[in-house]
């Protein structure tokens, strides 16, 4: 009886052992493939961040002219000499703030394709002059234009 009793411990104690390494096993196997995944995942996000970049190295913008109209809105011309359209996310006249496309949709901002005279999108294409209209403020103040892909372009505007 007493031999019976020590295979009977001697076998739970090995399925118990079983047991816990194969929870330990299943815990890990998860762990790796999480971390596989979210390794991936910030790698296209590096992959995209370059891309980006990329992109916002061939827009050169560059304000070729402005003025202010009678109603204290400020025309200002806007010329893309890159090899890459440059959307316009945000623009800045002096402390205002207009986000695309809200700004556009709601007419607080407009653009002109200077070429035909017709309303367009916030994109300024490339090798395109652009007409944006937009509130003036009080001179002298910054315009500030930031790009999609985060180009960051700043004029000094003195009326």
């Amino acid at each position: 009886m007493a031999f019976v009793m020590e295979m009977r411990r001697g076998a739970s104690e090995i399925v118990g052992a079983l047991i816990i390494l194969g929870i330990t096993m299943a815990m890990a196997v998860s762990y790796v493939s999480l971390s596989a995944m979210k390794v991936d995942t910030q790698m296209s996000s590096f992959a995209d961040i370059i891309r980006a970049r990329a992109k916002a190295q061939n827009q050169l913008l560059s304000l070729s002219y402005y003025y202010q109209d009678s109603n204290m809105k400020l025309h200002l011309f806007i010329y893309n000499a890159g090899k890459e359209d440059a959307a316009v996310s945000k623009l800045f006249v002096g402390a205002a703030r207009y986000d695309m496309p809200q700004a556009v949709i709601f007419g607080d901002v407009v653009f002109k394709d200077v070429s035909n005279g017709q309303s367009t999108d916030p994109v300024v294409p490339a090798r395109k002059l652009v007409e944006v209209i937009a509130p003036s403020a009080a001179a002298p103040f910054d315009v500030v234009v930031i790009t999609a892909e985060k180009a960051y372009f700043v004029w000094r505007v003195t009326l």
